[in-house]
């Protein structure tokens, strides 16, 4: 039932300690005529507009911002790097039919093999227009659902060229699902690339686990007393051997340093700089926009067959990313990114008090504007 969740023990209980008899049929009318409805609610919105995030959006922004000469063109290249996936029977939600009772044949039960996809498009200007693209080798995709195959009875010569992008070496560095090895040797790639096409750049990815693995470990909660005092040793800190784990832990916290990625590192080696979007926001990534329009194009391919799907989709990915698509989504996160500094700027309404379900809504309407 649609109203079920206002019937839970919790709130039979609160109704009845207020000395409230009502039956179902009641509230339900009550909190309808009161102008409520049952619809999906705005999880998302709520945690993106959380004070935190509220100020990380806004030192985004800003250093974005800064990257804008005045005809609103990139001064250093922008380029922008996440992933994505796509299943073997990949289809639209939605098609048109005659009756809503007709059913549709040929289409195979469940989603088949699921295929990773990364790539990394770059926004540059050259004498004043505006150009996007892949970078060049960066679109990698493969079947996760293969394992890595065992070498048999081959032996590596010592002057193999250990950057090779032969069929092997691809199947040995990326199967399975991504994780920050895969990810890390593929954005190594990807910036050097950069800097050999268009110079020191600013990467643009979010923050998934894969992409900021740290680089300088510290002892955290899961970690045991004594590789917390040898942590601290190692750091030359003097601390007293009759703390428990907890007060240990809490002299980590205060000596410990910033955090470093290992992305970020390998990025600054070559001269570009790593910007991570906001949690919360894919509509600040261009590259989201076109997934969605090659996947959409993907939906409507009618033969399916494992062998060769990831060259297919790697033609798609370079048939239907266009110029044109890659400006258009660009622009189109720049209004994004406009829209939300001008409300990290807006003083509230009269009548919101502070309280953040206030906020949250003041912020959506505003964005709606």
């Amino acid at each position: 039932m649609e109203f079920e969740h206002l019937f839970d023990p919790a709130m039979q209980h609160m109704l009845q300690s207020h000395g409230f008899q009502l039956s179902e049929e009641t509230i339900r009318k009550t909190v309808t005529n009161m102008g409520f409805m049952w619809a999906p609610g705005h999880r998302r919105r709520v945690a993106a507009e959380r004070p935190e995030n509220i100020l990380f959006r806004t030192h985004y922004l800003r250093m974005k911002r800064n990257n804008r000469d005045e005809n609103n063109l990139p001064i250093l290249p922008e380029v922008f790097i996440d992933e994505s996936y796509v299943h073997l029977y990949h289809s639209a939600q939605k098609t048109w039919v005659h009756d809503v009772n007709d059913k549709l044949f040929g289409v195979p039960e469940g989603k088949g093999a699921r295929f990773v996809i990364v790539g990394a498009g770059v926004l540059y200007q050259q004498d004043g227009v505006l150009h996007g693209k892949w970078v060049e080798n960066s679109v990698r995709v493969w079947n996760s659902t293969h394992r890595k195959r065992k070498k048999r009875g081959r032996r590596y010569r010592r002057d193999e060229d250990a950057s090779s992008t032969s069929s092997s070496d691809f199947e040995e560095n990326y199967h399975g699902n991504m994780n920050s090895e895969k990810f890390e040797r593929w954005f190594v790639d990807t910036c050097s690339q950069c800097s050999i096409d268009y110079g020191p750049c600013i990467i643009v990815m979010d923050g998934c686990s894969a992409h900021k693995r740290l680089f300088n470990l510290s002892p955290n909660s899961s970690s045991t007393k004594g590789a917390i005092m040898e942590w601290l040793r190692g750091q030359g800190v003097n601390f007293d051997e009759t703390l428990t784990r907890a007060e240990l832990l809490e002299v980590v916290n205060q000596v410990k340093p910033d955090k470093e990625y290992v992305t970020v590192k390998a990025a600054e080696r070559m001269r570009h700089r790593v910007l991570f979007t906001p949690p919360y926001h894919p509509e600040l990534q261009p590259i989201e926009m076109i997934w969605g329009v090659c996947k959409n194009k993907i939906a409507l391919w009618e033969e399916r067959q494992v062998r060769g799907f990831e060259d297919r989709i790697v033609d798609a990915l370079h048939t239907y990313a266009t110029e044109r698509a890659w400006i258009g989504s660009f622009r189109h996160a720049q209004l994004r990114e406009d829209q939300y500094f001008r409300l990290a700027d807006a003083d509230p309404p009269p009548g919101v008090n502070g309280d953040d379900n206030e906020a949250n809504v003041f912020a959506e309407e505003r964005l709606e504007e």
